[in-house]
């Protein structure tokens, strides 16, 4: 699939390189290097990596968290906007093509930041917000209280994880991964798509979203567990044999985050349902065959 499809396979999903491996590649940010609160922005270097949590539990929305650093990004009248790393993290980085989740950062003397962005550079997860002052600026070291929002979590997991299903369904309409191939995709709320490399006919195009539309109706109809785990390079490569095997940007040797759905399977750094009735529904709306790519786009309908 194009698992964590990325415009980036930026993660872990097919066409992202960072968390996830079929995770549509996205771009990397640039952030400032600092180890206390700074106005430079020249570029991010944190001595201490983050611990991505998400990757564990799509459902865990709440953390206690340390800074571990600060960088002032702008100061404006009574606000401002900082860039934190923490020693862990639940907030999804974007990337794979994913949107990152936001939420809000509490702080212990009782601010409240909204978390506008959060990138990965690195091993290190930024999260950049804002707050009502300096005053709420944290310190490293201090104790902070994470809160994801959880209908964005959600809509997002969902989103992704359809990318993946529909990744089932082409195999399904007779166009498995050695005639159209996965390379990346995006999973926003306001486009949403997967492109494969190889090419269909005009007629295939036009009846492809009603075919791959009643599919995925049966599959989330179906239902069944996302699973995904941690594999050697090795059990990662057979497991992801619907594919050709691991895509080349993943060093061997390396554990790659396997994501599982029905019967395909690929590497994805994203957050996904639990299980693929969280789905509730996906459409089909349209397909595009251009300069040896097919992109079929997709939404997500409730049912």
């Amino acid at each position: 699939m194009a698992s964590s499809h990325a415009p980036a396979k930026d993660g872990a999903c097919r066409g992202v390189a960072a968390h996830s491996s079929r995770q549509h590649q996205s771009s990397s940010a640039n952030t400032p290097s600092v180890s206390s609160p700074s106005r430079s922005t020249s570029g991010l270097e944190c001595r201490v990596g983050t611990s991505l949590l998400y990757l564990d539990d799509t459902h865990m929305l709440t953390w206690n968290a340390t800074v571990t650093d600060v960088v002032v990004v702008a100061e404006e009248g009574m606000g401002s906007r900082f860039k934190l790393a923490l020693d862990a993290t639940i907030f999804y980085p974007a990337g794979g093509g994913q949107p990152c989740d936001t939420g809000t950062i509490a702080t212990k003397e009782g601010g409240r930041l909204q978390v506008r962005d959060v990138k990965k550079v690195g091993e290190v997860v930024w999260h950049e917000v804002e707050g009502d002052g300096a005053a709420e600026l944290p310190r490293a070291n201090d104790e902070v209280q994470l809160q994801v929002d959880e209908t964005t979590r959600m809509l997002h997991a969902r989103l992704h994880s359809a990318g993946h299903l529909l990744d089932v369904a082409m195999i399904r309409a007779g166009f498995p991964h050695d005639v159209l191939v996965p390379t990346k995709g995006l999973h926003t709320p306001s486009q949403a798509y997967v492109e494969y490399k190889g090419k269909i006919t005009p007629d295939e195009a036009s009846s492809l979203p009603a075919t791959l539309t009643s599919i995925l109706a049966e599959l989330v109809r179906s239902g069944g567990v996302v699973r995904a785990e941690e594999m050697s390079y090795d059990a990662a490569n057979v497991a992801c044999a619907s594919m050709g095997g691991l895509p080349g940007y993943i060093e061997k040797g390396a554990t790659p985050r396997i994501v599982t759905m029905v019967d395909d399977a690929c590497p994805c750094g994203g957050t996904h349902v639990v299980d693929v009735r969280d789905i509730r529904g996906v459409s089909v709306t349209g397909v595009r065959v251009k300069k040896g790519v097919t992109r079929v786009s997709y939404e997500l309908i409730d049912e």
